[in-house]
């Protein structure tokens, strides 16, 4: 008995569409997502708790010369993958 009753949970876990009906009336559940608002935020604060974390141990470790080519490094792949990904999207 209590088999089945997990058998159901998964089994709506499994189906994305039944999960988010009902979410935003009148709207389709493939249509639900973030905004590009709420995805710039959510990058920002992926970036900026990282690199708090992690820059000075960084410079500290490596010293200000490495470190600074390296961040000037990431940043420009950071840049390239961005752009990367635009050029991926647009289909151009």
């Amino acid at each position: 008995m209590t088999s089945n009753k997990h058998a159901e949970s998964y089994s709506a876990l499994a189906d994305p569409e039944s999960m988010l009906s009902g979410l935003v009336p009148g709207v389709l559940p493939s249509a639900v997502g973030a905004s590009v608002v709420t995805s710039i935020i959510n990058l920002a604060t992926a970036v900026l708790g990282a690199g708090l974390l992690g820059v000075p141990y960084g410079f500290a470790e490596a010293g200000w010369l490495l470190a600074s080519f390296m961040l000037l490094g990431s940043g420009f792949l950071s840049c390239f993958t961005m752009h990367l990904l635009s050029v991926v999207r647009c289909g151009a």
